[in-house]
């Protein structure tokens, strides 16, 4: 069965069970839609075809069914904002999965012509109940075309009767559904509670764990894992794989459930990345993809996909293709309508494009990000992203407009407690004053915070600085001073966290100081390389020749 998207304010209405109205359009248009899977229940439900009218007038689908995972969010390594519950609608049993053990092929069947003037907003008022009958039996005998009719006015009081038991059982479903996602944060208790050894016999031996609603948890809590630690996000992303793999088809549908496998290998290569491990990262995320091509063509999970995907790429230091997959997802944000993760992933997009030299395209995407971007669902994401601006302001020589930004990022609540985040705008208050000519302020600054960076262990921070505090000193020609700043702290630095290659281009930057042939290229390509580099020790550093 093919899934289609719907409007958003129709997906939320639904998840939030805000109208009865909108769920008996939702079911009756996937109905409409001739699902092969769930045709089987209009047939053991509604009259025979021998009963009906010699030809019946084919229906036009109105609004396809959305697919299962269309509320889901997009993940990067920050806390995902919140999201609306997203009802699982394929547990109407239909699917690649369901269509195989039911033996039908997509389309099969047919709906009765009533359906299409079945009362979406009163099935629960007996009256109008009444009313929908009346009505039907009186188009079946106006009907053109059926002599037989106007006699048997009691063949469309069955089939409405029918369509009552068709939503019931639909009802009893979602019911289900609700019932699955209350239970899943206390069964999360649960399993997180026995020891690690014993979690994956305890999901293999008991059904109540063969949750969909506790695998979309369980990966929900490795994403929120993921920004305080690699290891926790690894094992619940590999115990969400677990759980997902003993989802049952039959229920949930085959293209959900891999959607679902999907994700989970997603999340493990994402946590791997935290991690480092790289190569594993790309492993588990070339399954991810494979698994998804099994899955529902869900849009969103590919944005999904791809996003992560970027994340990897701008870890491994290939940052330009980074920006270019978010192209992708930008285009998928914007055909849903979802305005604020477009906007995240147009800031991820312009801080790539200007960690890589183009602070020029960064100045231009990440407003366009801040604009869509909705501040109150992930303040700390908007004040990094003004950070970032005021930082490639600067880089493009417009300094006033920096210290503008940079001064409304230190008012932000947001913006207190985090030693690091001070320590960051102390270094972009100094690169400003180095940009506007405040030579002696700018090398104050430098120096201050080049020994606070050591001090908090931060290699490569204190790397970047030492060659800022060098770029300033050729703008001064003091060149005398490189060499003693070489001498006296590279040693500090390099005992640091700083890996092997990394080390070779501070090592060569150290002999090219003590040689007297430091030039304002060297310094530009050494700190280029530090920002790409920083987490892939496998990226090598090339002396220009």
């Amino acid at each position: 069965m093919a899934e289609y998207h719907p409007d958003r304010e129709d997906l939320e209405c639904f998840a939030r069970g805000e109208s009865a109205a909108e769920t008996e359009r939702w079911i009756l248009d996937h109905l409409r839609s001739g699902c092969a899977i769930c045709q089987r229940t209009v047939d053991d439900l509604l009259p025979s075809p021998e009963t009906l009218a010699p030809s019946t007038p084919s229906l036009q689908l109105r609004r396809p069914l959305a697919s299962v995972s269309s509320l889901s969010q997009p993940s990067g390594v920050s806390p995902r904002p919140p999201r609306p519950d997203s009802y699982r609608l394929a547990a109407l049993a239909c699917g690649t999965g369901a269509e195989d053990a039911h033996g039908r092929a997509a389309g099969a069947g047919y709906l009765p012509a009533p359906a299409g003037s079945l009362p979406l907003s009163s099935r629960r008022d007996d009256g109008s109940r009444a009313r929908a009958r009346a009505g039907a039996a009186a188009m079946r005998r106006g009907s053109p075309g059926s002599p037989d009719r106007p006699g048997r006015p009691e063949a469309a009081d069955v089939e409405s009767e029918a369509w009552d038991r068709i939503f019931a059982k639909l009802e009893h479903r979602l019911t289900l559904i609700a019932s699955e996602r209350t239970a899943a944060p206390r069964l999360l208790d649960e399993l997180l509670q026995r020891p690690v050894a014993e979690r994956g016999a305890v999901v293999h031996a008991a059904p109540r764990f063969q949750s969909l609603a506790l695998c979309d948890l369980l990966l929900d809590e490795s994403c929120e894992a993921g920004s305080h630690g690699s290891g926790e996000a690894i094992a619940l992303a590999e115990l969400g794989i677990l759980v997902a793999d003993h989802l049952d088809t039959r229920y949930y549908g085959s293209a959900v459930v891999h959607d679902m496998k999907s994700r989970a290998w997603a999340y493990l290569g994402n946590a791997r990345r935290l991690a480092s491990d790289f190569a594993g990262a790309e492993q588990a995320l070339r399954f991810a993809e494979s698994l998804a091509e099994d899955g529902s063509a869900d849009p969103l999970e590919e944005a999904r996909l791809l996003d992560l995907k970027a994340l990897l790429l701008g870890d491994q230091g290939w940052l330009e293709e980074a920006a270019e997959l978010l192209d992708t997802v930008v285009e998928i944000y914007e055909d849903v309508k979802d305005l604020h993760r477009k906007g995240r992933t147009l800031i991820s997009k312009g801080v790539y494009l200007g960690c890589s030299g183009r602070p020029q395209q960064a100045v231009e995407l990440i407003p366009q990000g801040l604009a869509l971007l909705d501040g109150e669902l992930e303040p700390r994401l908007a004040l990094a992203a003004r950070q970032e601006l005021a930082w490639f302001l600067n880089e493009c020589g417009h300094c006033e407009h920096a210290q503008s930004q940079l001064d409304s990022c230190r008012r932000s609540p947001e913006a207190g407690g985090d030693a690091r985040t001070e320590l960051r705008m102390e270094w972009l208050e100094s690169r400003i004053a180095h940009r506007s000519g405040r030579w002696q302020e700018a090398e104050h600054r430098l120096g201050s915070l080049l020994h606070r960076f050591v001090a908090a262990g931060l290699g490569y921070e204190a790397a970047l600085v030492m060659l800022d505090l060098v770029t300033l000193h050729l703008d001064l020609g003091r060149r005398g001073e490189i060499g003693r700043l070489a001498d006296d702290l590279l040693p500090a630095v390099l005992a640091l966290d700083v890996h092997r290659q990394a080390a070779a281009a501070l090592v060569a930057f150290q002999q090219a100081a003590a040689g007297d042939r430091v030039t304002p290229a060297l310094v530009r390509d050494i700190a280029a390389y530090l920002r790409r580099a920083r987490k892939n020790p496998r990226l090598s550093f090339q002396l220009a020749a």
